[in-house]
């Protein structure tokens, strides 16, 4: 640090870049000081005033021709309250640096404080008070105004030879000795030196203070920037981790998948006498095909890992890239077309020889076209396009997987090829990986010296891009070596889901007796296994995503429901809101069924209306047995509308606990049109607006009565109450509730309660 000399600590400054800021604050503070100054005269003025009554009382106004001058010097003092005023009344401007008149208040208050102080000692010199006066004026003025260096010296200097000269003056025409006007002189030269000494200390205090707050304002700043920097790493390693846990969860939810099919089928080939072989092939086909996606998974892993530690090597061969690609899309096309999609390889290129590792451009293939298929609804297109470019003598190999998927969010493309990120929403009814595929396709084109980019719009479909620089260094493979270098692609395709059998009013279920069940689940072998599970005891519909689902349960108003959670279009949870919030189907128990085990998710699943949530994998015995207690559940609920029941007494009489919303609005229907011998299941379907098969459903399955049965009983009971509490003949009461025929009603009636209408008045 620089030793500051003696001139360097007497005349302190800013430094030049806030030279101004601080003549501004400075400015300010003298404005506060001024108002003090201010309040100073006032007092002096009262003070003067006091004696000068005083002087006046004891007649020295009389006797003493300097009185009088001297009282008008007092009375000057008044004016001092100007500033005051001023300076209160503009205080929030001064504060805020927009008060125009600063310097004039200022200069004007310390040059009117000097007149008053000075023109009283001038007329106080016969007596020597002007000695004191000037003392008084000038320690107070530097003490109250900080001046700065140049001011300071100029305000002192001058104030100094006023009142020498002042001195001399009155010594030389009142003939005193020279002794006194020297020792006067020295008495003024005695007030000057501490004046100027307190006005200095101020100033270089103030710039000491300034100097400081400057300091400690660049090291808040610097704090506030730190405590910013380590805010955003704080920020970004919480969302890295928040990334890394969801990685674990969709792995594990990707390890859970494939677990659930092999261990099942296993456990299902098992347990299965007199399977055939053609049924054992089946399975052992589905358990490896599971098995590899295990590995493929794994090595997507393990692959990650090597890139992070650049151990993971490229080897390159020559060969005929384009036949690579075409021998890479041929599993792509049957899985497509299983699901409903359109998927083109288009390109001008025969052929196009180039140096390239083909594990290295398989795994960059499967990842970017199984990611197109995962997000592309059905009757979606898949395009991949593949030509060359040349730029800057370097030609270059592009391949453009397009899709008319749903999209990507715009804020979420740029992190779609980050580690552990996942731009699909789970809880928004899109499908979600591992979230390791595009980061891993990403990390392998640029290690193969190519880019990859992506282009997206919402609702209206994605564009990866790849490109390949070309070289032909390596040494020449033919196709067959370069596909037996690699590990076939086994994708599943999607079976055809059972046929949804026709279902007769008179007859809810099959004559088998097996109740409906829908499973929708958007894994095809997840529900071939499903199915192998429970064709043998139920009537199954399938339904391969969760649109699809809602609109199969609508129509159908099936039993019971199993359910996935991850699915396209709509995800699990969707579809028990759906159906829980429709009276057609809010009747149905739903299980849900998923890889994603951990209580919040269970918890999201019953609070949406899930009746189970079961974890995969699963085993077929808790299936089933969970099954079987939802239809044990049922059927006890259908004891509440036997015959002889009180439901039907408590709804007649309006009791309101006996009603739900779909049962209310049917009740409400039925006895509006009682008397309407005509009103039957057309009419009903009519009046409530949904088809016979539906509403013949949802009433079989709540009440276990046939529509027409609810129709006839309803009637029944209201005889029965008429005949109670009316004097209406048994024909009248008949024709009352709707029966042409009252022998016909008496038949009925006797069947259902046992008693004649007669009997029962009675």
């Amino acid at each position: 640090m620089k030793k500051l000399g003696l001139f360097d600590n007497l005349f302190l400054h800013v430094d030049r870049r806030h030279v101004t800021a601080f003549n501004a604050q400075l400015r300010i503070d003298n404005l506060k000081r001024v108002y003090l100054l201010s309040l100073i005269g006032i007092l002096f003025f009262v003070l003067l005033m006091g004696l000068d009554l005083i002087r006046f009382l004891n007649g020295v106004f009389e006797t003493n021709p300097l009185a009088f001058p001297l009282f008008i010097n007092h009375l000057a003092l008044a004016p001092f309250v100007i500033p005051l005023l001023l300076i209160s009344r503009k205080r929030e401007e001064i504060l805020s640096g927009r008060f125009k008149y600063e310097r004039l208040v200022i200069y004007s208050a310390v040059v009117y404080s000097g007149l008053c102080l000075l023109t009283m000692a001038i007329l106080s010199l016969l007596d020597r008070n002007s000695i004191l006066l000037y003392g008084i004026f000038a320690i107070v003025t530097n003490f109250i105004v900080i001046f700065p260096h140049k001011q300071r010296i100029a305000f002192n200097l001058t104030s100094f030879l006023i009142i020498v000269a002042a001195i001399v003056l009155i010594d030389v025409f009142t003939d005193r000795s020279l002794v006194i006007m020297y020792i006067n002189i020295l008495e003024c030269i005695g007030a000057t030196i501490p004046a100027f000494s307190i006005s200095t200390h101020l100033y270089n205090d103030r710039v000491n203070r300034y100097t400081y707050e400057l300091l400690l304002e660049g090291k808040n700043r610097e704090i506030e920037q730190k405590n910013e920097e380590l805010n955003v790493l704080a920020r970004q390693l919480q969302v890295l981790n928040a990334r890394r846990s969801q990685l674990y969860t969709n792995i594990t939810h990707e390890f859970r998948t494939p677990l659930t099919v092999i261990l099942g089928m296993v456990d299902h080939m098992r347990s299965t006498d007199g399977n055939t072989r053609s049924a054992l092939q089946e399975g052992l086909s589905i358990v490896e095909r599971n098995s590899k996606n295990l590995l493929r998974l794994i090595n997507q892993i393990l692959d990650l890992s090597k890139l992070e530690s650049g151990s993971l090597e490229v080897n390159y061969i020559r060969a005929d890239i384009i036949a690579f690609l075409r021998y890479l899309n041929e599993p792509f096309q049957t899985l497509s077309a299983s699901r409903g999609l359109q998927l083109r390889f288009l390109t001008e290129l025969e052929s196009l020889e180039m140096d390239f590792d083909p594990d290295k451009i398989q795994q960059i293939y499967y990842n970017l076209l199984s990611n197109a298929i995962k997000f592309t609804p059905e009757s979606g297109q898949i395009t991949v396009t593949v030509r060359t470019e040349r730029a800057d003598e370097q030609d270059t190999l592009l391949l453009l997987v397009k899709d008319s998927g749903i999209g990507i969010d715009p804020e979420k493309v740029a992190f779609i090829f980050d580690r552990f990120y996942q731009a699909g929403d789970a809880g928004a009814g899109t499908k979600t990986g591992s979230g390791i595929g595009l980061a891993l396709t990403k990390e392998l084109v640029e290690l193969t010296g190519g880019i990859v980019s992506v282009d997206s719009a919402l609702q209206k479909g994605t564009t990866f891009t790849v490109q390949l620089p070309v070289y032909r260094t390596a040494a020449y493979s033919a196709s067959e070596e370069v596909r037996a270098a690699v590990e076939p692609i086994n994708l599943p395709a999607d079976p055809p889901g059972l046929k949804d059998s026709e279902v007769d009013e008179t007859n809810f279920v099959r004559e088998s007796g097996r109740p409906q069940l829908l499973v929708i689940e958007d894994n095809p072998d997840v529900m071939h296994y499903l199915k192998s599970c429970l064709r043998d005891d139920y009537q199954l519909h399938t339904a391969y995503n969760g649109r699809q689902g809602i609109s199969k349960a609508l129509e159908l108003i099936p039993d019971m429901i199993i359910s996935d959670v991850l699915m396209p279009e709509k995800d699990g949870f969707e579809v028990c809101a759906a159906l829980k919030e429709d009276e057609r189907t809010n009747h149905i128990p739903i299980i849900l069924l998923t890889a994603k085990s951990g209580i919040s998710d269970k918890i999201a699943g019953l609070e949406h209306g899930a009746d189970i949530y079961m974890s995969k994998p699963f085993q077929k015995k808790e299936l089933l047995l969970q099954l079987k207690n939802l239809l044990d559940l049922r059927n006890q609920l259908h004891l509440k509308f036997a015959k002889g029941s009180q439901y039907w007494e408590h709804t007649l009489s309006g009791d309101p606990e006996a009603r739900d919303a779909f049962l209310g609005r049917l009740n409400e229907t039925v006895e509006a049109n009682l008397q309407d011998d005509s009103f039957g299941t057309p009419q009903l379907c009519k009046a409530l607006g949904m088809s016979r098969s539906q509403i013949h459903r949802k009433i079989k399955a709540v009440t276990n009565l046939s529509t027409s049965n609810y129709i006839r009983t309803m009637r029944l009971y209201k005889a029965k109450e008429l005949l109670h509490r009316t004097d209406l003949n048994i024909s009248e009461v008949a024709y009352a509730v709707g029966f042409k025929d009252p022998n016909y009603f008496t038949h009925v009636f006797v069947d259902e309660f046992g008693a004649t209408p007669s009997a029962t008045r009675k």
